[in-house]
C-alpha cells in the first residue's frame, strides 16, 4: 500500500484547438513512497469563458460602432500616462447632433458617424478610439505626430474635403485636447465637464477647439466640494422648491408650473441644478429630493383643490434611473393613497434622450404610473434623438421645445420653420407643446403665431419661491 501526501496544487486553463473548447485543469503532486505521482482533473468550461466574454464585450465595448467605451478609455487613460508620459487625449464631438438627428433619423446618423471613424481609422489605429456617448469620440495618441494627423483628418472634416464623407450633408466637429495627468481619479472627476465644454462651444457658428485649462480643473475641485457637502451634511429639506409658471396661449393665464429645485451653502454659495442633480445622481440621494418635490407638490394641488382655486398642473423632472424602481412605484402608490386624483395634475418629465435610450424599461413605467393618474411629457424635446415613433408609443401628452431651438427663432429662418414643423407634427399626434426659454416678446410673437400652446421662460416669469407663487396664480 502506497502512503501518499498531497504536496502541491497547480491550476490552469487553456483552449484546446482541435476540440475548440476551453479547459480548466488542476494537477496535484503526490508524494509517495517510492515516486511521484500526478493526478489530472478537468472541466469543460467554454460555456462560462464564452459568457465572461460577451458580458466584457457589452460592459466595455460600443455596441453600435464595434469600438471601445468610456470605461476603457479611463482605464487605459490611467495606463498610457504612465507607459507614456507625453501623451495626449483628444476628444471631438459632431456639432449640432439634434439638428442632424431630425432630418436624418438615428440610422442614418449612425452611418454618418462610422463615416467619421473611418476617416480617423486612416491615421491611428481602431484600437486607440473610443465612442464616449452622446456622438463624442475620444483618441489616445502617444505622439505629436500622430495628433497633427489626427487634426489634419479633423480639418478636412470641417472643410468638406474628406473623401468618404464627400456628399454628405455640411459636417462640422468641435474639438477639446484634454492632457493626460497622473492624478488619481483624474479622467473621472474631468470627463463630467467635456460635455459642458462641448455645449459651450456648440452655439458658435464654426466648429471650435479648445484646450482643458486651469478653470475647468478649478471646476472640478467646485464639484468635489459639493459632492462632499451632498455626501456629509446636506439633506432633502435643505433644498429650496421654486416654482416657474407656464403660460397658456389660449387661456391667457397660467395654468401650469414647473417644479425646480435650488440649493445654497454657506461655503459655496448658490449651488447650480447643473451641478447638484448629476452629484446627487451618482451618490444616490436624488430619490429623497425627488420625493420630496412630489410630495411638496401633491400638498399644493391638494391646498388648491380644497380652496376652490382652478386646478395648476405642476411638472416634476423625474431622474430616468429612478423611474423603473420599485421604490418610486411604491412611493407614487402612496400618493395615490394619500392625496387621490391630486395625481392626475402631475406631470413627469422625462429627458427625449433617455426616453428614447432606455424605451423598454421607460414605457412600461410609464403604463404603470400612467394608471395612477399620472401623465406624462418629453423634456429638451429637439435636443438629441428626436423621434416621435418612440414617443407616441411613450404615451406622453405634451413635448417641451428645447430652449436651443427657441433662442434664434426670431433672427434665424430655419429655426423657425425647425419648430413651425415641430408644432404642426405634434398636435397631428396629440401633443401639447411648451416652448421653454422665451426670453423676447418678439419670440413668444412668433410662437403665438405658429399655434404653440404653453410658454415658460423669463418673458413671462422667473422662477417663484413655493411659499409665494400663489400671489401670481389665478
Amino acid at each position: 500500500m502506497i502512503h501518499a501526501k498531497e504536496q502541491e496544487k497547480v491550476h490552469f486553463e487553456r483552449f484546446e484547438c482541435k476540440s475548440q473548447r476551453y479547459l480548466s485543469i488542476d494537477a496535484i503532486k503526490l508524494m509517495g513512497a517510492y515516486k511521484n505521482q500526478y493526478v489530472f482533473t478537468g472541466y469543460d468550461i467554454t460555456d462560462r469563458v464564452l459568457s465572461e466574454q460577451k458580458l466584457h464585450q457589452l460592459a466595455y465595448y460600443n455596441e453600435r460602432f464595434g469600438i471601445k467605451n468610456m470605461k476603457l478609455f479611463l482605464q487605459d487613460s490611467n495606463i498610457l500616462v504612465h507607459q507614456t508620459p507625453n501623451a495626449i487625449s483628444y476628444l471631438i464631438r459632431l456639432k449640432n447632433i439634434a439638428q442632424y438627428n431630425m432630418i436624418l433619423g438615428r440610422e442614418n446618423v449612425d452611418r454618418l458617424i462610422h463615416h467619421i471613424i473611418a476617416c480617423y481609422e486612416s491615421v491611428i489605429d481602431k484600437s486607440n478610439i473610443y465612442y464616449m456617448e452622446d456622438a463624442i469620440i475620444g483618441f489616445l495618441i502617444p505622439d505629436a505626430e500622430t495628433l497633427e494627423q489626427i487634426r489634419s483628418v479633423t480639418n478636412k472634416i470641417n472643410l468638406g474635403t474628406c473623401d468618404s464623407l464627400k456628399g454628405s450633408f455640411n459636417v462640422k466637429i468641435d474639438t477639446v485636447d484634454l492632457p493626460l495627468s497622473t492624478e488619481p481619479n483624474y479622467y473621472q472627476k474631468t470627463m463630467h465637464y467635456i460635455e459642458s465644454l462641448f455645449n459651450s462651444m456648440e452655439d458658435q457658428k464654426e466648429a471650435g477647439s479648445t484646450l482643458l485649462t486651469e478653470t475647468h480643473i478649478q471646476n472640478i475641485e467646485r464639484r468635489n466640494k459639493i459632492r462632499t457637502l451632498i455626501e456629509q451634511e446636506i439633506k432633502p429639506e435643505d433644498f429650496k422648491i421654486y416654482l416657474q409658471p407656464v403660460y397658456s396661449i389660449q387661456e391667457q393665464r397660467y395654468t401650469k408650473c414647473e417644479a425646480l429645485s435650488r440649493l445654497y451653502t454657506e461655503q459655496l454659495g448658490w449651488v447650480s441644478p447643473l451641478e447638484f442633480i448629476p452629484v446627487l445622481e451618482e451618490t444616490g440621494k436624488v430619490k429623497e429630493l425627488t420625493f420630496s418635490i412630489l410630495r411638496t407638490a401633491c400638498k399644493m394641488i391638494q391646498s388648491r383643490k380644497e380652496r376652490g382655486k382652478p386646478a395648476v398642473y405642476i411638472n416634476v423632472n423625474i431622474p430616468p434611473l429612478l423611474l423603473p424602481t420599485q421604490e418610486f412605484h411604491k412611493e407614487c402608490e402612496n400618493l395615490h393613497q394619500q392625496y387621490g386624483d391630486c395625481l392626475q395634475y402631475i406631470k413627469m418629465e422625462l429627458t427625449e434622450n433617455i426616453a428614447i435610450k432606455e424605451f423598454e424599461h421607460i414605457k412600461e413605467s410609464m403604463e404603470r404610473l400612467i394608471a395612477l393618474g399620472v401623465s406624462f411629457s418629453i423634456d429638451d424635446f429637439g435636443s438629441g434623438y428626436s423621434n416621435l415613433n418612440y414617443l407616441v408609443e411613450l404615451q406622453a401628452t405634451e413635448v417641451k421645445a428645447d430652449k436651443c431651438l427657441i433662442d434664434k427663432i426670431h433672427t434665424s429662418s430655419s429655426h423657425r420653420l425647425m419648430i413651425e414643423n415641430i408644432i404642426k407634427l405634434s398636435h397631428a399626434l396629440n401633443f401639447e407643446v411648451v416652448a421653454e426659454g422665451v426670453e423676447v416678446q418678439e419670440q413668444y410673437e412668433i410662437l403665438k403665431d405658429l399655434g404653440c400652446d404653453y410658454i415658460q421662460g423669463y418673458y413671462f416669469s422667473k422662477p417663484i419661491d413655493s411659499a409665494e407663487i400663489e400671489s401670481v396664480l389665478p
